[in-house]
């Protein structure tokens, strides 16, 4: 079974906490560790030993917030991807706003 994260689309009024100034001056859009815990809100196909390694069996794991807070900060491919996903949403929900504003 695949493994996959839900994630929520941060609210507007929080995007502001994405942006980052680079050193030439432009500014652009990061999703940071806390970023990774905070929004994402659920899983599926997560194991016992996904999460805690070969002490944990092959049974699916709840979701747990703390948790996962925890197991994340030590999984660099999963912050990486859902890093991504996070930015993704934001910017597909900027394109979207902008194309109801032409309307």
């Amino acid at each position: 079974m695949a493994k996959r994260v839900k994630i929520t689309r941060p609210p507007e009024n929080e995007v502001s906490s994405f942006v980052t100034r680079a050193e030439d001056g432009r500014f652009t859009l990061s999703a940071t560790a806390e970023h990774v815990s905070r929004y994402v809100v659920g899983w599926d196909g997560i194991t016992e030993a996904d999460l805690v390694g070969a002490a944990g069996g092959s049974d699916p794991a709840p979701f747990n917030a703390d948790l996962w807070r925890l197991v994340v900060e030590d999984r660099l491919d999963w912050m990486r991807a859902i890093a991504q996903a996070l930015l993704d949403a934001i910017l597909a929900h900027r394109a979207a706003r902008a194309e109801d504003e032409k309307n």
